[in-house]
């Protein structure tokens, strides 16, 4: 899980959560990455490790929470021109 929080002078709050689900390995795999990454296995079967750093990003929780904080922060700007 990530999480990403902004707090504006006026109050306002953005808050944006971003989950990748997945389980720990028995034993590592996979040469990329860093930390948790080798025993961190997503859908599909694969290791963190062993995804290419495009395949990570589209999955990963902090890919999706950036992704989703852009979009809240795109449409919080519009409304408060």
């Amino acid at each position: 899980v990530s999480a990403i929080c902004c707090l504006f002078p006026n109050g306002k709050e953005l808050m944006v959560r971003g989950e990748c689900p997945g389980k720990i390995a028995y034993a590592p795999a996979g040469e990329g990455g860093f930390g948790y990454d080798p025993v961190f296995v997503v859908e599909g079967g694969k290791t963190f490790a062993e995804l290419t750093a495009e395949e990570k990003a589209e999955i990963s929780h902090r890919g999706k929470a950036l992704r989703a904080f852009k979009e809240t922060l795109r449409n919080y700007l519009a409304e408060h021109q």
